[in-house]
């Protein structure tokens, strides 16, 4: 029926969606069975909905390709050498100082950018058209300045990346092609 992650570290529960129509709760350590049976009656109707919707939209999406531990390996080194170089260049100039670049297996986050610094972006990613990994560099560069997403953040996104919106658009409408 659905699949419960509990973490110390949370505060609130968390529903997912993936898009096979799993259900994942994220729940904090000490939450009781009722409080997920709860808040799984509460929005039943909802997970109902996006499942349809999922089942929709990725009705005619090819199976996931299962990838090697070899070829995940070399996806992984490419994409660490690839991406420092592209971050290294946008950070020379726009004069955004990062401490580290880090590859990571994310699914579902296209990058991050931590407090001290350090960008991590999915090995994925490597699989994405130059212009969007570009666009997610812009992004995780511009949040050393800006730690949200204000008007701010997005005017310095833009001044890197000027088209930002339409490589946006495109991750949110097919990125889901480069995690199958």
């Amino acid at each position: 029926m659905y699949q419960v992650i509990r973490s110390p570290k949370r505060k609130t529960i968390s529903i997912i969606i993936k898009e096979n129509g799993n259900v994942i709760f994220r729940v904090p350590k000490f939450a009781t069975q009722k409080h997920i049976d709860d808040a799984y009656a509460r929005h039943k109707n909802w997970i109902i909905k996006k499942q349809f919707i999922f089942k929709q939209k990725y009705a005619s999406v090819p199976q996931p390709l299962e990838y090697s531990k070899e070829q995940i390996k070399f996806f992984k080194e490419q994409a660490l050498k690839f991406l420092s170089q592209r971050v290294e260049l946008y950070s020379k100039q726009t004069g955004l100082l990062y401490s580290k670049v880090k590859i990571s297996r994310a699914e579902r986050q296209w990058g991050s950018c931590t407090g001290k610094n350090i960008l991590s972006f999915p090995w994925r990613l490597i699989l994405a058209p130059f212009n969007i990994i570009d666009y997610v560099i812009a992004h995780e560069l511009a949040h050393i300045k800006h730690k949200n997403h204000s008007k701010y953040f997005w005017g310095l996104v833009a001044s890197i990346c000027p088209n930002y919106k339409i490589y946006r658009k495109w991750l949110k409408n097919h990125g889901y092609l480069l995690v199958i």
